[in-house]
C-alpha cells in the first residue's frame, strides 16, 4: 500500500500524503517521495502542490520503529530524510503546500520546504519533539525562523506549542515588516 500519491494534471503535479490515519512520515513515504520527485523532474509539470488526505496534514515522523534502531541507524535514517526533504525544497518549480488540521514535526518540516503554505482555518502547526525529549530533526526551526522570526521559532520549538494558522500568518507579517 502506498503512503503518497502523485498525479500530474494540466502541468500541475499534485503530491498527496496518504498514510491514514495520521499521515505519519516513515521510511516508505520518504522513498516514495524521492521516486515522485524523479517522476516530476522528467514530466511536463510546471508547478507542484503538496497536500494530504484526511482531516490532518501530518502528525510528523513515524517514531514507532525508532527505539529498535541503533544510534548509527537513526543517524542514517535522519540523513536520508534530510536529503530527500532538501531535494523536495530544491525542485526547480514553484511548490505550494495546502495544510489542514494538525501539521507537526516532520510534516511541518516538509511543508516548510514549500515556497508557499496555504493553511485552512483548521491548521495547527507545531514541533512536538520537545515532548519526546528531542530537538527538531530536519531543520524546521530554521525555516520557521525565516518566516516568523528567531525568537518565535525558538519559543515554539522549545515549548511544543500548537500554533494556529492565524498566529503563524501574523508572525510572518511581523517578521517581514
Amino acid at each position: 500500500m502506498t503512503h503518497l500519491t502523485c498525479t500530474i494534471d494540466h502541468h500541475v503535479a499534485i503530491i498527496t500524503l496518504d498514510n491514514a490515519p495520521q499521515n505519519r512520515i516513515g521510511d516508505q513515504m520518504v522513498e516514495e517521495l524521492a521516486a515522485t520527485m524523479a517522476r516530476i523532474a522528467s514530466s511536463e509539470a510546471r508547478a507542484v502542490l503538496l497536500c494530504a488526505a484526511g482531516p490532518d496534514f501530518s502528525f510528523g515522523g513515524d517514531i514507532l520503529p525508532w527505539p529498535e534502531r541503533s544510534r548509527s541507524e537513526l543517524r542514517a535514517t535522519f540523513e536520508r530524510y534530510m536529503d530527500v526533504f532538501n531535494q523536495f525544497e530544491r525542485l526547480p518549480l514553484p511548490v505550494a503546500a495546502a495544510v489542514q488540521g494538525l501539521c507537526f514535526g516532520g510534516g511541518l518540516e516538509l511543508a516548510l520546504r514549500a515556497d508557499m503554505i496555504f493553511a485552512s482555518s483548521s491548521a495547527r502547526f507545531g514541533h512536538p519533539e520537545q515532548t519526546l525529549g528531542i530537538v527538531t530533526l530536519l531543520g524546521g526551526i530554521y525555516r520557521v525562523a525565516e518566516r516568523a522570526g528567531r525568537a518565535r521559532a525558538s519559543e515554539w520549538a522549545l515549548t511544543s506549542e500548537q500554533i494556529s494558522a492565524a498566529a503563524m500568518e501574523h508572525a510572518g507579517e511581523q517578521s517581514f515588516s
